[in-house]
């Protein structure tokens, strides 16, 4: 049984209680503190963007908020021109809002490997790595999938 948990401030309270009855093994838990990170805000007709430490590795447990406001009567078009993040575990949601909803949620970019074997050859079994990125989109009424390859 794994289980995470996040404090909502810089302080989190552990309250191990036992009774008279039985003992076990006990438990173990270890912590690390998380970097409280501002909003990156953003507006005019254009910008760039980047993950914390970009184009080196980005930190543990980061959660960056970025968010884009251009004026009324225009859309932000965003493309994504590079992205590799920790195998399927990592993410980035993108939102058409600044309530981060499932129902305001437009898309969701995880990189992923895909390993695929190809014929057994003079004894070896040769390989082929291809890397890929998933994207995810959800709209109101059905789900779309596209795999993109690199």
């Amino acid at each position: 049984m794994a289980g995470g948990y996040e404090s909502a401030g810089n302080v989190m309270n552990v309250v191990f209680k036992t009774n008279y009855a039985v003992t076990d093994k006990g438990w173990l838990a270890t912590w690390k503190a998380k970097k409280n990170m501002p909003v990156i805000s953003q507006s005019g007709s254009n910008g760039t963007m980047v993950s914390p430490n970009y184009p080196s590795e980005y930190d543990s447990y980061d959660e960056q908020v970025y968010q884009i406001s251009v004026a009324l009567g225009m859309q932000v078009n965003m493309t994504i021109d590079d992205f590799t993040t920790e195998v399927d575990a990592d993410y980035l949601n993108i939102y058409n809002s600044t309530l981060q909803s499932n129902s305001t949620l437009v898309a969701t970019y995880v990189f992923f490997i895909l390993y695929i074997l190809s014929v057994r050859q003079n004894g070896q079994t040769r390989s082929a790595e291809l890397n890929a990125m998933r994207f995810s989109f959800w709209f109101p009424n059905y789900f779309i999938s596209r795999i993109n390859s690199t």
